[in-house]
């Protein structure tokens, strides 16, 4: 079963929060940016089948409220890289967490397209790294 996209991520990154991942916590920071951004399921279910959805702005939102909750961005909609080498070092090692945030967090022409680009690059790379 593939695994929904931003759910590695966040687990990971819900893990460097929390001494133990919580799968509750998770599914509230969903559910809340899903609320605020009026994602639809049928785009986060897309997402889950990581197929590209370059062009909903509601899911590219979506991908920005959960960074700025998790601290991987700041308010100015830049990526924080020591904090996302926080989240992946644990799992990946120093050598390949260095090579997934140089491959994964080129510059966009806005933040939420930064946002959601980085979740997906990282989800796919997941399978390669």
């Amino acid at each position: 079963m593939k695994s929904f996209v931003i759910f590695v991520l966040i687990i990971v990154i819900t893990g460097q929060i929390n001494a133990t991942p919580s799968l509750d916590d998770f599914k509230k920071v969903q559910k809340d940016c899903q609320k605020k951004t009026g994602v639809s399921d049928e785009s986060i279910n897309k997402v889950n089948n990581l197929e590209p959805v370059c062009d909903d702005l509601l899911l590219q939102e979506n991908a920005l409220c959960i960074l700025k909750t998790y601290e991987v961005m700041d308010e100015e909609g830049k990526i924080c890289p020591d904090k996302l080498m926080e989240v992946l070092e644990p799992k990946f090692g120093k050598e390949k967490a260095e090579k997934l945030i140089e491959k994964c967090t080129l510059e966009k022409d806005t933040p939420q397209l930064l946002a959601h680009a980085t979740l997906f690059c990282l989800s796919v790379q997941k399978y390669v790294v």
